[in-house]
C-alpha cells in the first residue's frame, strides 16, 4: 500500500466510526423515549436503577481484568 491508500483507508475508517457513534446515540435516544412512554413510573424506575448498578459495576471493575492479564503475561514470560 502506498501513502495515499493508507490515508484514504484511515479517513474512511474514522468517518465510519464517527457515523456509527452518532447512529448509536440517536438510536439510544429513540429507544429511551419509547421505554419512557411505554413503562409505568415504577417499572421505569426499577430498570433505571438496575442498569445504573450494572453500569457502575462495569465502571468500578477495580482493574481485576488488567491484573489477571498482567499475571498471566508474567507467568508466560517466566515459564511458570
Amino acid at each position: 500500500m502506498n501513502t495515499e491508500e493508507v490515508k484514504k483507508a484511515a479517513w474512511s475508517g474514522a468517518l465510519s466510526n464517527y457515523g456509527r457513534a452518532y447512529l448509536r446515540i440517536l438510536l439510544g435516544l429513540i429507544t429511551f423515549r419509547m421505554l419512557y412512554q411505554g413503562l409505568s413510573k415504577e417499572d421505569f424506575g426499577f430498570w433505571t436503577l438496575l442498569w445504573s448498578v450494572f453500569g457502575y459495576g462495569i465502571l468500578l471493575d477495580f482493574g481485576f481484568g488488567y491484573a489477571a492479564q498482567k499475571r498471566v503475561a508474567e507467568g508466560l514470560a517466566k515459564k511458570d
